[in-house]
């Protein structure tokens, strides 16, 4: 029987490294923007990091001037922007630089108060990792500006953020991205554990998942659904089937369906 499978990422991975070519890094055009409160007043000194989404290329850190303002010089592609300011929950963004079209001006909002989360991260042998990143995510929430990120600096990381639930994603050069969720309610130490590497797939359950898999052509609920013929011959004369997806981005994703 052959076995209908289908591949979901999170953007904020879609640029791993080695994808972005050479002339992306070469072109760069300057991202202006502002960090202010709730209120409009202007954040003087608020630090700005960041890093090209996907990899581990960090530009200099940037200070907000006193009227919270800021410039800064950015490649070509997707970069992740982290605001912090003591005092305040953290805020961020994804920019997108496109070489034929100047960016727009960036404007930062943040909140008082904040949770702080921190914790150290290991690598498989159970040893202090000595670089690396770490991202939250909002949990149900895709803003850019409910993503952070931080470095790993001595095998540690830190934020502050708004109370409620996120997901913690962290890697380091030479492994793959681990992950793992939290929910803020109170200061809270997290250590982060990366698992053991399985070991590569071999040729022979390579060729398998080749022959077995069915392709799904498109996600267009108007479109051609012969793909699915493999998925309804799987089904059978079953009334009750459990849907979902293996990492499921929202509780929805799981369900039961009765067929009619």
């Amino acid at each position: 029987m052959k076995i209908a499978i289908n591949f979901f990422f999170l953007a904020i991975f879609s640029g791993m490294p080695g994808n972005a070519s050479g002339s992306e890094h070469l072109t760069s055009k300057k991202v202006s923007g502002i960090v202010v409160d709730q209120d409009s007043h202007p954040l003087a000194g608020a630090l700005l990091e960041v890093s090209r989404a996907g990899t581990f290329n960090w530009t200099a850190p940037v200070r907000a001037n006193a009227k919270g303002e800021f410039v800064m010089a950015l490649s070509r592609g997707k970069h992740l922007v982290t605001a912090t300011v003591p005092g305040y929950a953290s805020t961020g963004s994804l920019v997108e630089v496109h070489p034929d079209r100047a960016p727009g001006v960036l404007r930062l909002v943040m909140s008082k108060g904040g949770v702080a989360l921190k914790g150290k991260v290991f690598d498989p042998r159970n040893t202090l990792v000595s670089t690396g990143e770490v991202w939250v995510q909002n949990i149900g929430s895709f803003n850019p500006s409910q993503i952070f990120h931080t470095r790993v600096k001595d095998g540690t990381y830190s934020f502050s953020l708004a109370a409620g639930g996120y997901r913690i994603f962290w890697r380091y050069p030479g492994l793959r991205v681990s992950r793992d969720s939290v929910m803020l309610d109170n200061p809270t130490t997290k250590d982060l554990c990366t698992p053991a590497q399985a070991h590569p797939a071999g040729p022979r359950v390579l060729n398998w998942i080749r022959n077995q898999a069915v392709p799904l052509r498109n996600v267009d609920a108007n479109g051609d659904f012969s793909d699915l013929k493999p998925f309804g011959d799987m089904i059978g004369s079953a009334k009750i089937v459990g849907l979902g997806e293996a990492s499921p981005s929202h509780p929805s994703s799981s369900r039961a369906v009765r067929s009619p």
